[in-house]
């Protein structure tokens, strides 16, 4: 049972009840505890008692906000644990009584409202910062393994590395990019992995053949399989057969075997000319630099590095959308999209300037990627300013977006 603070308030108000006469039920016991002692922090303990155990019921009875102290709390067990020790002990026979009514007044709470640790996360999420990164954290584990398992195929690491700067349209920019996929292995003999969206809607129009390239200047759709960047990808290099599909072209990955010995890594990439705007217009004051997580994996990386003519002062903000079940979020349909937008607290760094502060040391082929980025789009990195979104477990089927405020 999920609950809002707004549309439940009951359970809000009684959650916040029982955290805190928990709390101070608990700091009365512990501090008349006959032999508790202080330790450097000025906290009240128990010798004999876990230390995690401790440490953690500790940490809940120090947080000022009721609803993070019932997020902190040690389970029921745990605290019952908690008044046995007390109990053989000597404690104080009315503060014991206080501490044990309050427990099992909390005991029948979750019991009520079916809480177990992943439902609390999730309840306490909107008005708990640490509840939200506690439930992503964990939500995002078990969806990797999940997923991982179910589509047969997972990543150690995935990346994408895209410089913005001017376009011979003046009122647009162009956009090169290579995406690095890292230790993919495959887990079962009938899963397949697709590389998807390389070929533009109308490959026979002499412009749109040209407005997206290969990093070497040769036109996607003249390709035999995604644009694979050799000097990027390992040995053995991967294979791709074509599908046609109802959504276009898709390459379906063929020849890798199943195990951990038979993991690849590749790298993709490819030049979108005049890909944004430059500048507002009509009803767009915003550009979107994302991409959306559809391969599992342990570790995901969106770099943004931008022209510093290229929309000055605009520092970027994140936003992340669910695709399912209505697909990418663009520009034009971002205000129409309120509902698919999730907050899942991921935050921007910025990078500052020049390729030196750029490099990620955590991502294989990173730095080589990078000069290999500015080298073939002929730009110097010491004209580009740097944003990064760096994330562990990645939700599968979300798209994560920088949002950058347009100049008029």
């Amino acid at each position: 049972m999920i609950h809002t603070s707004d549309e439940h308030p009951d359970f809000y108000h009684r959650a916040s009840d029982i955290a805190s006469r928990v709390r101070q039920a608990f700091t009365r016991l512990l501090a008349s505890v006959p032999a508790s002692t202080t330790d450097r922090r000025g906290r009240r303990t128990i010798p004999g008692l876990n230390p995690t155990l401790q440490s953690r019921l500790v940490r809940a009875l120090e947080q000022h906000d009721p609803l993070a102290t019932l997020l902190h709390l040690p389970g029921i067990t745990a605290l019952r644990s908690v008044l046995d020790e007390a109990r053989r002990r000597e404690s104080d026979p009315d503060l014991l009584m206080e501490a044990r009514a309050v427990t099992d007044e909390l005991a029948d709470f979750i019991e009520q409202e079916g809480l177990d640790r992943e439902t609390l996360q999730a309840t306490l999420a909107s008005d708990v910062p640490e509840a939200r990164d506690a439930m992503v954290r964990t939500s995002s584990q078990m969806l990797y393994k999940s997923v991982a398992n179910l589509k047969g195929y997972a990543a150690e690491s995935t990346a994408l590395i895209a410089a913005v700067y001017p376009d011979d349209n003046p009122s647009a920019c162009s956009i090169s990019m290579i995406g690095l996929i890292h230790g993919l292995r495959r887990f079962r003999a009938d899963a397949n992995h697709y590389e998807r969206g390389y070929v533009p809607d109308s490959p026979d129009s002499p412009e749109m053949r040209n407005l997206i390239r290969t990093l070497d200047g040769t036109p996607v759709a003249d390709l035999n399989g995604p644009p694979i960047i050799d000097a990027l990808t390992d040995d053995p290099k991967p294979r791709f057969e074509e599908e046609r599909t109802s959504l276009g072209i898709a390459w379906r990955h063929v020849g890798q075997d199943v195990g951990r010995n038979n993991t690849l890594s590749y790298a993709i990439g490819m030049t979108m000319c005049s890909a944004k705007p430059r500048y507002q217009y009509q009803d767009t004051d915003s550009a979107m630099m994302s991409t959306a997580s559809i391969l599992p994996s342990k570790r995901f990386v969106i770099d943004v590095l931008v022209h510093h003519d290229i929309w000055p002062e605009a520092d970027p903000i994140v936003e992340t959308h669910s695709i399912v079940p209505h697909g990418q979020v663009t520009e034009s349909t971002r205000i129409h999209r309120q509902a698919d937008m999730l907050n899942l607290g991921v935050e921007v760094s910025s990078l500052g300037r020049r390729s030196i502060t750029f490099e990620h040391a955590a991502i294989a082929k990173h730095g080589r990627a990078l000069d290999y980025l500015f080298s073939s789009s002929e730009q110097d990195p010491s004209m580009f300013r740097g944003y990064r979104i760096d994330m562990q477990y990645p939700l599968v089927g979300v798209q994560y977006a920088l949002v950058f405020k347009l100049p008029k």
